[in-house]
């Protein structure tokens, strides 16, 4: 019987991209996102299509990353490309709040701090939003405006300002 290496029994695979030669996973606690990028030889994906990456030992694994592919190129050697994924808080990043007239910018009044959070990346189409109450009300003496900025950006004032950490959970 041949004797199995490490790289014998390690798997990694996505429904739809074939011969996966790297997989590359970047999650830390102070990047908004989390970030994968995958080498193989063809894929039937196309940018904004959803990915789910599995990966483990032959006898252990699971889902390791879930997503969207925001960038393809050809790579060297020639033959096979690299998917550049990103969670989907990527697309709070991509979201730019700029409203058509610069004298309107978005606005709210009297909103309680989850709420605000949840309608800011409502714009981003990140719909399945959930956490705890503060108790904090925003705009309570005067409208709160956001205008030329990122989703993820304003999330992100709200989030530090109640000392709240804003994640996508996989």
């Amino acid at each position: 019987r041949a004797r199995k290496t490490v790289m014998d029994i390690l798997t990694a695979s996505v429904s739809g991209v074939t011969s996966i030669t790297e997989v590359r996973l970047v999650e830390n606690y102070s990047s908004p996102t989390s970030r994968c990028s995958l080498t193989c030889l063809s894929t039937t994906k196309a940018v904004g299509d959803s990915i789910s990456v599995t990966a483990g030992y032959e006898s252990a694994n699971g889902i390791v990353f879930t997503g969207y592919v925001k960038e393809m190129r050809k790579t060297i050697p020639p033959g096979t490309m690299t998917l550049e994924c990103t969670d989907v808080l990527g697309r709070a990043l991509d979201d730019f709040l700029a409203a058509d007239n610069p004298d309107a910018p978005l606005s709210y009044s009297n909103i309680a701090a989850e709420t605000l959070a949840q309608n800011l990346l409502a714009h981003a189409l990140l719909t399945a939003y959930s956490s705890e109450s503060p108790g904090f009300t925003f705009g309570v003496l005067k409208p709160l405006d956001f205008q030329l900025m990122s989703v993820w950006e304003a999330v992100d004032e709200i989030s530090r300002l109640l000392a709240w950490h804003t994640w996508a959970d996989h």
